[in-house]
């Protein structure tokens, strides 16, 4: 149990990147302002760079990874697996999250009606 508990904790904590299209970079946050700026933190270097067009933000493709030791971005698996089911990858993730809802809530109903009875 102390191993499965850890092993959610890691994958809980594990940030998986976005691929900028337009500019074929790997990037882990981006924000558009009122001005026009659109701004992004690239995951080679860690500092935040801002291009003046804000239709960049359509270029933004979720679920890649980073790789450092070549300077790549690569789909993770669950891309690949929300893909091959003809899903995008926020209804993927919605998916998981409402199954994993459903799994925790039928675990606390059978855990308080096994504690209530006794």
């Amino acid at each position: 149990m102390k191993y499965l508990l850890s092993l959610i904790l890691l994958v809980s904590l594990s940030n998986a990147s976005m691929l900028l299209d337009k500019k074929n970079l790997c990037i882990e946050d981006y924000y558009v302002t009122n001005d026009g700026y659109f701004h992004f933190l690239k995951s080679s270097t860690g500092r935040w760079n801002s291009v003046t067009s804000t239709n960049y933000a359509g270029s933004v493709l979720y679920g890649y990874d980073y790789n450092s030791s070549d300077n790549s971005c690569r789909r993770n698996a669950n891309n690949i697996t929300a893909s091959n089911l003809g899903l995008s990858y926020q209804d993927y993730g919605l998916i998981m999250a409402l199954s994993a809802v459903l799994f925790s809530s039928i675990v606390i109903f059978f855990l308080t009606s096994f504690l209530i009875g006794f």
